[in-house]
């Protein structure tokens, strides 16, 4: 049953559930462990007892106990909500985002400006604002999107989002090595990946147009990442192993 706790990864029908409940309520009646069974089914029996209860009162009474049964229907309608998630840009960083959070069955919706990059999507959220985040648990950021267009400065500080680089330094363990810059992180990119290649295992990722997200899951011993100044000033926290600034020109200066 632990692929069914959140994030589900598995939905069962009562074809699959009922057979399997029945067959765990045998093994507790044959090994006697039927209170030990009661106590661990807790959520099952409340789930079954609610729809008893439900039925009774409404055929004596005529009024119901619960607002719907099951019981987890009621509290969805008193404003219980599944954790979820949302996507802020539909780019190439967006669409890896989509991918990683899909495959770790983690709910979420997408908002993107232009919304004809989203015409076959369900999970849209129409605007966004300090409002209408108020309902995810976590804020899903692409590099390129001006985060004081839509939040008011007071609020740019409470805000729970992620960048694609945090998630790639939470979940790859090769040695990471930044290349920013105003020019030339392309080419010192492949040039130092080219090297590495010749005595050890690395692949280029990022801005170079290899999505860090796509390849979270290599196994190479070094990553060589092209990063924006729009993707460090996202970063919650350095942990690059190495790190090569090109050069800055006035482009990439910041204002008095």
């Amino acid at each position: 049953l632990w692929f069914n706790a959140y994030p589900a990864q598995i939905f069962m029908g009562d074809v699959g559930s009922l057979p399997m409940g029945a067959f765990i309520a045998l093994v507790a009646i044959i090994v006697r462990h039927e209170i030990v069974f009661a106590v661990m089914s807790m959520v099952f029996v409340m789930e079954a007892l609610s729809v008893i209860l439900q039925v009774s009162s409404f055929k004596i009474r005529k009024k119901r106990i619960f607002k719907m049964a099951p019981i987890h229907h009621h509290f969805e309608l008193l404003g219980w909500k599944e954790p979820k998630s949302l996507i802020i840009g539909y780019g190439v960083t967006g669409k890896s985002f989509e991918k990683f959070l899909t495959a770790n069955s983690i709910a979420f919706d997408i908002f993107d400006e232009d919304i004809t990059k989203l015409e076959n999507k369900k999970n849209i959220l129409n605007y966004l604002n300090n409002e209408s985040i108020s309902d995810y648990e976590n804020l899903y950021i692409s590099p390129g999107i001006q985060l004081k267009k839509y939040f008011s400065v007071s609020n740019l500080g409470k805000l729970n989002y992620i960048s694609d680089l945090d998630l790639f330094f939470q979940n790859n363990k090769s040695l990471k090595i930044g290349v920013t810059g105003t020019n030339g992180k392309s080419t010192l990119v492949n040039y130092l990946n080219q090297t590495l290649n010749t005595v050890s295992s690395s692949v280029a990722l990022g801005n170079i147009g290899n999505p860090l997200l796509d390849n979270i899951n290599h196994t190479k011993k070094y990553t060589v990442i092209e990063v924006s100044s729009f993707q460090l000033e996202k970063m919650k926290k350095n942990h690059f192993d190495f790190s090569i600034i090109t050069n800055i020109q006035n482009d990439h200066k910041l204002d008095n």
